[in-house]
């Protein structure tokens, strides 16, 4: 193997690495939040432009949807529903999301693509017979792949609206 190779490969499992530690410790202050009681404070993800939000929040992962959806978006009345905005000669989708955002040719965003929602006292994501699926936490689900639903953990989830190459990353971080 060539030196450059193995310094590629040596940086990815060190990336690797310290990406697992860093949700470890997420994990870690969330659970001690939650013993203390301090739950329901503000926390730095959560937080744009000097704006706190009420947990469970919804925001953007990515520069380029952070552009479409600014702040992060505290959710307590639920269904959320998300979704792409219709294009001309495009009709309404059967439910009206609650977070509308652009998307171009070829679209990775469905009109109604998930949502989020209560059952039994834990939060899921479903999606809403999109074509390209979401993922949770590196878990696929849709109408073709091993369910239409995943739970969420406390502390951060990942979901990606669109399939594995998909701008549309979302952080949805519950307590």
């Amino acid at each position: 193997m060539r030196k450059s190779t193995l310094h590629r490969i040596t940086i990815v499992v060190v990336a690797v690495g310290l990406s697992q530690r860093l949700r470890e410790a997420d994990d870690r202050i969330v659970n001690d939040e939650r013993q203390s009681g301090r739950a329901h404070g503000t926390h730095a993800a959560s937080q744009t432009a000097g704006e706190s939000v009420n947990y469970p929040y919804l925001a953007a992962k990515n520069p380029w949807l952070q552009r479409q959806f600014r702040a992060a978006r505290g959710f307590s009345d639920l269904p959320l529903i998300v979704g792409r905005r219709p294009v001309a000669e495009e009709g309404l989708p059967p439910l009206q999301p609650d977070l509308k955002l652009d998307d171009t040719v070829p679209f990775r965003l469905s009109r109604n693509h998930f949502m989020i929602e209560k059952r039994d006292g834990s939060y899921y994501v479903r999606d809403l017979r999109s074509t390209l699926g979401t993922i949770v936490n590196g878990e696929p689900i849709g109408d073709q792949l091993r369910g239409d639903d995943a739970p969420l953990r406390a502390g951060e989830n990942e979901v990606i609206a669109g399939g594995v190459d998909s701008p549309f990353v979302f952080s949805v971080f519950i307590t």
